[in-house]
Order: C-alpha cells, then structure tokens, then sequence
C-alpha cells in the first residue's frame, strides 16, 4: 500500500452551506469494473458517513442494516454530492435516507439512494463489554434468548500460512502458470481494493485459481454446481482506525474541511466500502468462464446486514461469496463475512445485472449488450 493512502480521505465528506447536505472531499475510486466507472463502494461508503454526521453519538447507535439501488454509473472525475433525511429519530433507532448525486453532462444526477438503520446497543460500550468478560460471556448471549449462527465453508486457523496478495501474483508469476497480461489486467482490475485491504489468499478460491476469471483453467471446485461453489479471502483495513470500541472517539479531520467520524461509523464504513466487492463479478469466475465474456456487470440493488454491535475492520475478516442464480440477464449473490473466531460480522446480498460482451454468445444478436448498454 502507497504510505500517503488514505482510506478516511477518499471517503471524507466536507460541510455545505444546507446542513443536511454533505460533498466528498475526494474523487472516488475505480475498482471491479472493467468500464472506467467508480467503484460501487466508494459511493456506498460517501452516504454512510454523510448520514452518520447527522446521528447523534449518544446514546451509542450501531447499525444492523443498509440497504440500497444503485441508479447509474459514476463518473471517475466528479465528486458525490449526499442528500441526507431523517426518517426516524427515536430513543432505540435512528434511520437515515440518502441520495448520492453528481454532475454529469451538466445536471446533477443520482447515482445512489442508500438508508441506513441504527439501533441503540447498551450492551456494545466499553463498560457493557468490560463486564461481559470479567464475568466470562460471550457479549453476544448478555440478555439474548437466542444465540446461533452458520459455519464457515473454510478454515480460519490458517491466517498465518496464507500468502498475501503480492506474494501469490509473484509466486505464479515466476512459476509460469500466469503472464504479465494476466497480472497486469488483475492487479488494474482490483487496484483500488489492494490499496485499501490487506489480503490473505485462500488457495481453494475459485477466484484464486482462475484470477478472477483472467484465467482459463480447470478449478478443483468444477465438480460442483455453480450455487454450491464458494470464494473466499482474509481481508483487513491498512489504514489503522481507532479501536471498535471506543464509539464516542473520533477520528481526525483532514484538509479542505473534511469532518472526523465517531468510530462506530468509521468501522461501518470500512465494511460497507468491502461488502460492495466481488458479487457483481462472482457469478462469472464461478461459472469459471473468461472475464473479457461480460459486457456489463454491475449491481442495481444491495442489502447489507450487520450480526454484531462490535464492527472491526482492523482486524481480519473472511469473505465467502456464493452465486445463487443467474438468468434474464440478472444474477443474485450473497457474502457472508466472519471473523477469525468464526462470528458472523455480516452479510450482504446483491441483485445484479449481468450482460454479454459483443459475439460472446453464439445466438448473439448484440441486442441490450455489451459495453454501450448503460444503467
């Protein structure tokens, strides 16, 4: 990662002169889009902090939900623009709608509408967390009826074994089994996200193996239906946040009038940005078929739920994504995101389009495909 990257600026909001009204200090990122359109959780990120400068830190609200519809692509070389409302202000939720605009062609255009719902959580400050353990709890059974979650679909001791994203491009490199067109398209594809998260990665990834999609090969999960095939990878944020629990602290501030976040929001908007990533493109390395076959592969709608009142992103997080179905010309997928004891952090599922490149299909008569057909 570039020392002077700063994954707090490039999703920094700023004041205006309308106090329900925020600007990003920075232009967003590229990054899981062949098309030169910014990064989905770029946008995503921008609205969570400009709605999070509108709740109040106390009591200490934590969010279980943010759901949203993409409405265009984004522009590379425009800021966003948050429009924030309050839906609800109450002692035990606070919910947030926002619209992320920017000007393109001359107009200011929406390209996200987002809500975000927090709720009050007594039980995640510090001094609830403190007493759950000097009495030997786990903090997520203090006064829940009931407790259970799902496995991970694969190992998490194993970290330590694991080689970074670098170490496995190289590795491969050397080896013959990928050239430098390969890791060059990769390496542009995924710029952004190598910028921000530190990586492990898990050999038995169909994304792994066939780079995603970059690469044609046979994968050892082939035998296997496509619904039932799995990516993973060990993420975690470079950029040092202050600790999960300490919610009233804030972050600093930065040039140009850039606002500090609460931590709470800090951390949710770390994972909010990550969440984005990889479902649109999943569903074509899980087919195991070549990248360069999508014409257009982006998300219309996502809902992204958070299982714990602790978020964080400094520390290692382990993505499954699964491909539930696909057809129309539409594809929905979901990931699930643990921790290294196994927790649940969140999910998030994805509706997305999913549209022939040009001559890709035999029957193709390049009708609504291919780069040109915008959302």
């Amino acid at each position: 990662m570039p020392a002077e990257y700063d994954f707090l600026r490039l999703i920094g909001v700023r004041k205006t002169d309308d106090p329900w009204v925020f600007e990003a200090v920075s232009l967003p990122g590229r990054a899981g889009n062949q098309q030169p359109i910014a990064y989905g959780g770029c946008a995503i990120a921008t609205a969570l902090n400009a709605a999070g400068q509108t709740i109040k830190s106390e009591p200490r609200f934590v969010p279980y939900s943010v759901t949203g519809h993409f409405l265009g692509p984004a522009s590379l070389d425009e800021r966003y623009v948050c429009e924030v409302q309050a839906v609800r202000d109450t002692r035990s939720f606070a919910t947030r709608y926002v619209t992320v605009k920017q000007k393109i062609k001359g107009e200011m255009r929406s390209v996200l509408a987002l809500t975000l719902d927090m709720i009050a959580s007594k039980l995640s400050t510090r001094e609830a967390l403190d007493r759950a353990k000097a009495t030997g709890k786990e903090a997520a059974k203090v006064q829940s009826l009931l407790r259970y979650q799902p496995t991970a679909k694969t190992q998490l001791d194993n970290i330590v074994k694991l080689e970074s994203n670098d170490e496995h491009l190289r590795r491969r490199l050397d080896s013959g089994d990928l050239d430098e067109f390969q890791v060059e398209a990769y390496n542009e594809f995924l710029g952004l996200w190598n910028n921000v998260f530190d990586t492990r990665i898990v050999p038995e990834s169909i994304m792994t193996q066939n780079l995603f999609g970059l690469k044609e090969c046979e994968t050892s999960q082939d035998h296997l239906r496509i619904p039932d095939r799995r990516v993973f990878d060990w993420f975690r944020l470079f950029q040092s946040l202050p600790p999960a629990r300490e919610g009233n602290q804030l972050t600093k501030g930065g040039p140009d009038g850039q606002l500090p976040q609460t931590t709470v929001m800090a951390h949710l908007c770390a994972l909010g940005f990550a969440l984005d990533g990889g479902l649109a493109f999943a569903p074509v390395s899980l087919s195991n078929e070549v990248m360069f076959k999508a014409g257009a592969a982006s998300t219309l709608d996502f809902a992204q739920r958070y299982h714990t009142d602790v978020i964080d992103a400094n520390k290692w997080m382990l993505r499954e994504i699964q491909s539930v179905t696909a057809g129309w010309q539409r594809t929905f997928s979901q990931a699930q995101v643990f921790d290294l004891d196994g927790e649940l952090i969140a999910s998030c599922s994805q509706q997305c389009v999913l549209r022939p490149a040009p001559g890709a299909l035999d029957d193709d008569d390049d009708e609504g495909s291919g780069p040109s057909a915008k959302l």
